[in-house]
């Protein structure tokens, strides 16, 4: 009986160990996703600051190109406006060559 009882708490001790063990590994995979969790949501704030950051290019560029075509349209109008000139200028100097002649 002794030796029956000997061989339980020895059967119990290896349980105990067992459980310790156990309950360091489950502590660890806690930790592991805990960390997990963390890094997972620091690079959701990263995606999302990316992402203003890229709207906030594009609605830049977006800007620019109005700009530029803001310009180019200013540019055309007195590009016309200057030919329009030049046109004048030389019927002008056409008819004063016709009355020299």
């Amino acid at each position: 009986l002794k030796h029956e009882l000997a061989m339980v708490q020895q059967r119990v001790s290896r349980l105990k160990d067992g459980h310790g063990q156990l309950q360091q590994e489950a502590v660890a995979c806690r930790n592991q996703l805990n960390a997990a969790e963390k890094a997972a949501e620091m690079a959701r704030t990263e995606e999302q600051k990316a992402s203003l950051e890229y709207q906030a290019y594009m609605e830049t560029m977006e800007k620019r190109h109005v700009d530029v075509e803001g310009s180019l349209c200013e540019a055309l109008r007195r590009n016309c406006c200057l030919a329009r000139q030049l046109i004048s200028a030389q019927e002008a100097s056409a008819v004063g060559e016709k009355r020299l002649e």
